[in-house]
């Protein structure tokens, strides 16, 4: 995984990955023995574990292995893959369901999630760049990403922004009763 599309989330400068840790020369960002970064700063978070807690991830997790948005995610990877993406970010990725399959259309795929407890569960898929980040503060380089998947999460304008020119942005929104 190339870590030339992530920026420093104090500075805005690029991000280099070094042995274990993400730096851009003033900030490092330990890369975690899970395999994820967190690139959420503590000024940065909204409470003290900001997104889904354990026991959510475990319903999620829970959910997904039994099935029940499988044919939703079989769809969505079906229009991730009719645009040929060189880099896709599953914006809101949990804890990586949809992320893994996404990670079998692309040579980088990136999982973004603002809770720490969703993205170390995802990290069990090796083959996709998971990190702790806010989705109103992406540490994402301007039109760095071809697609841009957002599933069931919130989403904030300047979000567009990390879209290349021809970027796609792919925003699924639950019904009142998707729970049910």
């Amino acid at each position: 995984m190339s870590s030339s599309v992530f920026i420093c989330p104090i500075c805005r400068k690029e991000l280099r990955k070094e042995d274990k840790i993400l730096t851009c020369g003033k900030h490092a960002f330990d890369v975690s023995r899970k395999g994820y970064v967190n690139l959420l700063p503590s000024n940065k978070k909204r409470s003290v574990s900001p997104g889904d807690n354990k026991d959510m991830v475990d319903a999620r997790k829970y959910a997904m292995e039994a099935g029940y948005y499988k044919d939703l995610i079989t769809y969505l990877c079906e229009v991730v893959k009719s645009f040929s993406p060189e880099v896709i970010l599953d914006l809101g990725c949990g804890e990586g369901s949809l992320t893994k399959e996404l990670a079998k259309l692309s040579n980088t795929c990136i999982g973004l999630d603002i809770s720490k407890e969703a993205i170390a569960k995802a990290c069990a898929e090796k083959n996709v760049f998971f990190a702790v980040a806010s989705a109103s503060d992406l540490p994402l380089k301007e039109e760095s990403v071809d697609v841009l998947v957002n599933c069931f999460a919130p989403i904030y304008p300047d979000s567009a922004k990390v879209l290349k020119k021809e970027g796609v942005l792919i925003k699924v929104t639950p019904s009142p009763e998707h729970l049910l």
